[in-house]
């Protein structure tokens, strides 16, 4: 495992919650993800969303199914539980 590579990953997503911490920038956030994958080479698109949403899905859907939710991230993980029989033996190609 790569730890550097970790460790910005790490310092990335840091940033990004903090700007969604933002309360009221939700939109400039969105914007902003859009303009960044927009720029972005397809295949790391690909990547995005199977290492990220594809992944986070998994994560929520265990959250629910080990009942580690409560109010604040209740909705989410019920919606990534309907979602896991579309992305469980979803087939997303590195080309």
């Amino acid at each position: 495992m790569d730890r550097d590579l970790q460790k910005q990953t790490e310092d990335a997503l840091n940033s990004l919650f903090d700007a969604l911490n933002k309360m009221g920038g939700e939109e400039s956030v969105v914007e902003g993800l859009r303009q960044v994958l927009n720029k972005q080479h397809r295949t790391l698109q690909q990547n995005y969303f199977r290492y990220i949403v594809v992944k986070s899905i998994e994560m929520f859907a265990e959250k629910k199914y080990n009942r580690f939710t409560d109010l604040r991230n209740e909705a989410s993980c019920d919606l990534a539980e309907k979602l896991m029989p579309f992305v469980k033996d979803a087939h997303l190609p590195f080309i």
